[in-house]
C-alpha cells in the first residue's frame, strides 16, 4: 500500500468536504489556528487471506515476463477529530462533522476516493468530546470512518520465467496394461 498516497488523499479529501485545515496527528505543526481538523488511522486489519498474482508482460524478453505479487485486501478506520472554539450551534465541531457525514456518499467525494484505491465502508457515530483549555470550553468531537483499500507487494527475487520449450516422451498403456498405439504416444516432442 502506498501510505503516503492514502495520506495525501485523506487529508485533501476531508479538507474538501469540512472547509477546514486538516492535519495528521502528530504532525509538527506551529500555531494551529482553530477551527481546525486532526486525522488519525487508528487500526488497520486484513480481510480473509492473500493472494499471489501472476502478471505476464509479452513485451519483456529479458526473463522478466513473468511477474509474482501478492495481493490482500486491507480495511482501516481513520478517526476524524474537529476542534474548535467557536461557541455558536454553527461552529460546533459536531456539525463539521456533520457536514462531512452529509458529503462522503458524493459522487464526487467518492471518485476522489478511488485515485487512490479507497473504497467507503461505513460512518460512525460523531462522539462529543468537549472539554476546557486555559479557562475556555473547547468544542471537540470525533468520528471513525472504515476505509477499505488493496495493498499489494512485489517480490523482486521471486521473478518468474518461462520454459522456452519442453521435451517429452511417454509411456501410456491401457488399463489392461497394453501399451496404447504409437500414435497417442509422444517421442521425444518438443512443444513451443
Amino acid at each position: 500500500m502506498n501510505w503516503q498516497l492514502i495520506q495525501d488523499t485523506l487529508r485533501e479529501w476531508f479538507y474538501r468536504l469540512s472547509g477546514l485545515p486538516t492535519y495528521w496527528h502528530g504532525e509538527a505543526v506551529e500555531n494551529v489556528e482553530h477551527p481546525f481538523a486532526e486525522l488519525r488511522v487508528d487500526s488497520s486489519q486484513g480481510l480473509g487471506v492473500d493472494e499471489t498474482r501472476e502478471t505476464v508482460d509479452p513485451a519483456a524478453q529479458d526473463g522478466s515476463e513473468i511477474t509474482r505479487q501478492q495481493w490482500g485486501n486491507r480495511l482501516f478506520t481513520l478517526t476524524c477529530r474537529v476542534e474548535t472554539r467557536d461557541q455558536t450551534p454553527a461552529g460546533a465541531a459536531r456539525n463539521y462533522l456533520e457536514k462531512v457525514r452529509i458529503g462522503l456518499m458524493k459522487p464526487s467525494s467518492l471518485a476522489y476516493l478511488r485515485t487512490a484505491c479507497l473504497a467507503l465502508v461505513a460512518s460512525e457515530p460523531v462522539l462529543d468530546q468537549d472539554r476546557f483549555f486555559q479557562d475556555r470550553q473547547e468544542s471537540v468531537a470525533d468520528m471513525d470512518v472504515r476505509f477499505a483499500t488493496v495493498a499489494t507487494e512485489t517480490d523482486p527475487k521471486e521473478a518468474g520465467g518461462y520454459f522456452d520449450r519442453i521435451e517429452a516422451t511417454s509411456n501410456l498403456k491401457n488399463v489392461d496394461g497394453s501399451p496404447l498405439p504409437a500414435s497417442l504416444q509422444l517421442n521425444r516432442e518438443e512443444m513451443p
